[in-house]
């Protein structure tokens, strides 16, 4: 279990987030928002939810992101927030937009707003889905007839500026002095084969499965890339990576030339399976994706390592798993067996 999200009392590490999304009058739109990108594709989730939420084509929708200068005011990316925050806002923007248009279409279709759906461009009866009408042509109606039009009682233009609120957080103390700082609690599970040569203390991993609960999923190949991402991090930290200090407290492993970072050859397959548990607390349901993967392999390799030197009565208090530290602990092992 991880908690992601999180939300520090009374600081700029907090669990709301903005959007604006803009309908043009050609039927494009641009979405504004407060959470910016880490390389993990959330930009390509945000225009998901909304080209959803709107039944237009994903490519036309533009995603601008962390640009101050016209972007509501957001928190940016950290603490995997960026779709349960800055999706959820952009979600409940986007539903602005798209109520304004059934309440348009409803008027040119006769129908009430509550008959309507929204997909492939259209708005279309849901009872009788061949009577539609474009919605672009219900853009037009919006930006150009808001006076010829009187009945609809309706202010030109298509865009709404939201912010998200986590509900579940509590920063008021309990009776027992207890705070609720996270929104949201995603899961992982990982199981790892590995071998261990107790001649020279290498281990090789042979297979590794992971099986996580990010809550809903927007777009599988994304939340994939983020937990193997993870679990290659992960498995990074409990085998090589290690800030290593000289005797005057002078840090040795400053660069990536001084260790050794996990590739395609030190990495074992990597299964996948996910498990979709919805959060009640976020607007799609959805959790984080990104930290979860990376706690997983410590207590993996940990533990298999320790079953396969169990006839040595290895037990391993530090990582990294380095050939010399796991040798060392086998010859120590070996020695009070001995006495």
């Amino acid at each position: 279990m991880t908690p992601e999200g999180g939300c520090i009392p009374d600081s700029f590490i907090t669990a709301y987030d903005s959007a604006t999304v803009r309908m043009s009058p050609t039927g494009t739109v641009t979405v504004l928002t407060g959470v910016t990108s880490p390389g993990g594709g959330n930009e390509t989730g945000i225009a998901q939810i909304v080209a959803d939420r709107l039944g237009v084509a994903l490519e036309n929708v533009k995603i601008l992101q962390g640009d101050t200068l016209v972007s509501p005011y957001g928190m940016g990316n950290w603490s995997s927030r960026s779709l349960t925050v800055g999706g959820s806002a952009s979600f409940i923007a986007a539903s602005d937009v798209r109520n304004k248009l059934l309440k348009v279409a409803g008027n040119m279709l006769e129908t009430s707003p509550d008959d309507l759906d929204l997909a492939d461009g259209k708005v279309f009866i849901k009872q009788a889905p061949q009577r539609s009408i474009a919605i672009v042509d219900v853009c037009r109606v919006i930006y150009r007839q808001a006076f010829t039009r009187p009945a609809l009682d309706i202010e030109p233009g298509l865009e709404s500026t939201r912010y998200y609120r986590m509900g579940n957080i509590n920063h008021i103390p309990d009776d027992r002095g207890r705070i609720n700082a996270y929104p949201t609690y995603p899961y992982a599970a990982g199981i790892v084969i590995v071998e261990v040569d107790i001649e020279t203390g290498m281990i090789t991993p042979l297979r590794y499965v992971l099986c996580h609960d990010s809550g809903k999923i927007i777009n599988p190949l994304l939340v994939e890339g983020q937990v193997i991402g993870g679990t290659v991090q992960g498995i990074g930290g409990v085998m090589f990576e290690e800030l290593a200090y000289d005797e005057n407290g002078q840090l040795l492993t400053g660069t990536f030339m001084d260790y050794t970072m996990p590739t395609a050859k030190e990495v074992p397959p990597i299964e996948v399976y996910h498990q979709e548990t919805p959060s009640p607390f976020t607007a799609l349901s959805t959790k984080g994706a990104g930290e979860s993967a990376i706690s997983a392999p410590y207590g993996a390799f940990l533990s298999a390592v320790e079953d396969a030197l169990s006839p040595f009565g290895v037990q391993i208090h530090e990582t990294p798993l380095t050939p010399n530290r796991v040798w060392r602990l086998i010859q120590e092992a070996k020695a009070r067996k001995a006495v």
